[in-house]
């Protein structure tokens, strides 16, 4: 029987209390389409490029706002709690994964991070950058689809999708200003800020700003999980 492919998933990281932690619609979403979650700490120190191989594909996951000097922006009163260690480690574990060609889905925090990665900028807090924009941060919970987003003619968002326009939740003060490298908008809020983007040569590689884990009831948003977890599949090696 072949084995479902291992999925890193990042955590998030509780200073309160001292522990890491994983909301359960990402152990869930990734397990429903198939994979192996595994959730990922940030206390490996050894060599990167050799950890990340153990996997077959990485979710990087939602949480609180990473620091601005890794895009040279600007330390904004509306930034949350930066967790230096949790910087510091997926930083440079996402550098030794995108080196290996091995599927990536970032979702809100993690697809700004690749978007950094690749040379791009986000907002430090889009409403003061972008006053035509409307609040992304609206107080709308996770399981709320609150706002439509277009998904672009062409991309393979919009034909795993099969749809040309997609209901979404709500929960980010941030988000993509300047595209890195590589990487092109395949959905689009109807005030024009970035909800998705793709890497068209990379095997897989998709950003979201939405959380489609948290919902479910949408199969459509699922079929983000299945396509991510289906690469992973054609990527995984016997371990």
């Amino acid at each position: 029987m072949t084995k479902p492919p291992l999925i890193a998933v990042t955590s998030n990281f509780n200073s309160a209390k001292n522990e890491y932690y994983l909301l359960a619609p990402y152990v869930e979403a990734v397990s429903k389409a198939g994979g192996q979650p595994v959730m990922l700490p940030y206390c490996f120190d050894g060599d990167l490029v050799q950890y990340a191989s153990r996997f077959d594909g990485v979710v990087f996951t939602g949480g609180t706002d990473f620091s601005p000097d890794y895009y040279g922006g600007q330390h904004h009163s509306e930034i949350s709690e930066v967790l230096s260690n949790r910087d510091g480690f997926e930083f440079e574990f996402a550098k030794a994964v995108l080196k290996s060609d091995m599927p990536v889905l970032g979702i809100c925090r993690g697809m700004q991070l690749i978007n950094v990665l690749r040379g791009g900028t986000i907002f430090d807090h889009t409403l003061d950058q972008r006053p035509t924009s409307f609040d992304h941060r609206n107080g709308s919970q996770l399981g709320d689809a609150v706002h439509q987003v277009e998904l672009l003619d062409g991309s393979n968002l919009r034909r795993i999708c099969e749809v040309d326009n997609l209901w979404v939740n709500s929960v980010h003060h941030q988000a993509v200003d300047i595209l890195g490298s590589g990487l092109h908008a395949t959905a689009l809020a109807n005030d024009g800020i970035i909800e998705a983007f793709e890497d068209r040569e990379y095997p897989f590689l998709m950003g979201i700003q939405w959380h489609p884990e948290h919902l479910p009831q949408d199969r459509r948003q699922g079929r983000i999980f299945d396509a991510f977890i289906t690469a992973s599949c054609d990527d995984a090696s016997p371990r």
